[in-house]
């Protein structure tokens, strides 16, 4: 039985789960405390999918490291646990064999918005990938079909750009010379 009563470490996450009850469930670390994660949408594994896809193909294509999609951990720290939709990190972070959970940020992470994902979580979690060293992270809006790129300014403020279904987004200096239309990460408008 897991004590709710004090933050639990990313040792204790990893036991808690790995039991036979949490088969097939899905949770983060968030300060200590266990959150269980919704399962995704259709529409959500699409639009990973799509990016997961782009990115790998064009991550292979050029050595540049490695790219994972959901249910890859990220250790923030020995109290944050984080699992981006779609994640980058760059050539010589990592080596086989990779580890369980990675033990620092990635350098571009991606987040796919769901209806449950409430304003506050997900700027929170934005706020740490930042503070932990992701260079660039990815909000994805599948109702408004925006995807919204924010940065550290490195003084404690971001800046954002958002690509709307016309534009090609940009992997900026995290992936150099990576684009690909928008329109083709969200599914066809009819």
């Amino acid at each position: 039985m897991l004590d709710t009563t004090k933050m639990i470490t990313i040792d204790e996450y990893l036991v808690f789960a790995s039991l036979p009850e949490n088969d097939g469930k899905y949770f983060e670390l968030n300060n200590g405390e266990i959150i269980e994660m919704t399962p995704p949408a259709t529409t959500h594994n699409y639009i990973v999918m799509r990016l997961s896809n782009n990115l790998y193909n064009f991550v292979e294509a050029n050595d540049l490291g490695f790219v994972f999609g959901d249910n890859n951990g990220y250790a923030l720290s020995q109290w944050r646990l984080v699992i981006p939709h779609v994640s980058f990190v760059q050539k010589g972070k990592l080596d086989f064999p990779l580890p369980q959970i990675i033990p620092f940020a990635p350098d571009l992470a991606v987040e796919v918005i769901s209806p449950s994902n409430t304003h506050r979580e997900i700027a929170h979690k934005i706020e740490d990938y930042l503070n932990y060293g992701t260079k660039m992270v990815w909000v994805v809006y599948p109702e408004d079909n925006v995807i919204d790129a924010i940065r550290s300014k490195g003084d404690g403020k971001t800046l954002k750009q958002r690509y709307s279904i016309h534009d090609m987004l940009s992997g900026e200096d995290v992936l150099p010379n990576f684009t690909v239309p928008v329109a083709k990460i969200f599914p066809p408008q009819k």
